[in-house]
């Protein structure tokens, strides 16, 4: 898996100019907070075996104001809009950070995600499985009611 960021400083670049744009490796994201829209690149390798895999990704900041997730599915790029300015059922998993469904096959997959906040931008982006989604998700509850 990579992950690599392009900075929008105008928050005007549209879906279809971004994916020629010059994207950097996300270790070099340094903003805490920027008026600028920031697009992120996930890129999952392919399986290494033939079966399929569900995966999700998440984004563990709960306050991010504008999410707009972009996925290519049968042809065509799919796009879901969630966000902290958003109604909690605009999210595609019921979770208190934004997490969103993958699926790696048998060959390489790009995602895009579109993200505007008025808070801090520095939060933790991963990959986990179903069981390791839950894992957190119970921890998390665990250490709320402890």
């Amino acid at each position: 898996m990579s992950i690599s960021f392009f900075e929008d400083k105008e928050g005007h670049t549209e879906f279809s100019e971004i994916r020629n744009k010059k994207f950097k490796n996300v270790k070099l994201f340094k903003t805490f907070f920027s008026g600028s829209t920031f697009w992120f690149k996930v890129i999952l390798n392919e399986s290494k075996t033939e079966l399929e895999e569900n995966l999700f990704l998440t984004l563990e900041k709960p306050t991010i104001d504008h999410i707009t997730f972009f996925r290519h599915k049968e042809g065509k790029w799919l796009k879901t809009i969630t966000g902290g300015s958003k109604p909690f059922h605009s999210r595609e998993i019921e979770n208190r950070n934004f997490v969103f469904k993958l699926k790696r096959i048998n060959k390489k997959q790009t995602y895009f995600i579109k993200v505007k906040s008025f808070s801090s931008l520095l939060f933790p982006i991963y990959i986990s499985t179903k069981n390791e989604l839950d894992k957190n998700k119970n921890r998390e509850l665990r250490n709320r009611f402890n």
